[in-house]
């Protein structure tokens, strides 16, 4: 296991709305040089097992992680992620979260390019965020992408689920 250290400039030019960082890590073999590295108040990811999204099924605990446990249309789905942003109550850094609070901005999901109903968007852990979805109706058998975005910003493309009628 490495540790990296960082150091860590921030900038803000008002007339771009632009905000970026600069970027130092120092480990045992010296200094790197600095980059700018963008910031963004969200970056949606999926918890993904190889390519398929990380997903339980609350009606029979079933986790749907692979082409063998596929999701039917109409299933009730929780999916796990990070990044998705603010929550409505935010919690003070360093302390101990547990409940569930709301995004502090919409999420939107859709199932191979369709959209999916979201019942639930929040926090869950530190760092944890699960959005219940329901899988829209008229998805054939296959695999499909799921997509998240919140605040314009999409999750990753290839986070695929396993459909069967």
């Amino acid at each position: 296991m490495t540790d990296i250290n960082l150091r860590w400039w921030r900038r803000r030019f008002r007339l771009r709305i632009l905000i970026f960082s600069r970027l130092l890590t120092n480990a045992a073999g010296g200094a790197s040089a600095a980059v700018n590295v963008n910031e963004a108040s969200v970056m949606p990811g999926w918890f993904t097992s190889g390519n398929f999204i990380l997903a339980v099924r609350p009606s029979d605990g079933a986790v749907l992680n692979s082409a063998s446990t596929p999701a039917r249309p109409g299933d009730w789905l929780e999916l796990f992620g990070t990044g998705f942003g603010e929550v409505s109550h935010p919690v003070p850094a360093g302390t101990v979260y547990s409940g569930a609070d709301d995004t502090a901005s919409p999420v939107k999901v859709t199932i191979g390019g369709m959209p999916a109903t979201v019942e639930f968007a929040g926090l869950v852990g530190a760092g944890l965020y699960q959005i219940n979805v329901q899988v829209p109706n008229g998805l054939a058998i296959g695999l499909y992408p799921v997509v998240g975005n919140v605040g314009g910003v999409s999750t990753q493309l290839n986070a695929m689920l396993a459909i069967q009628s």
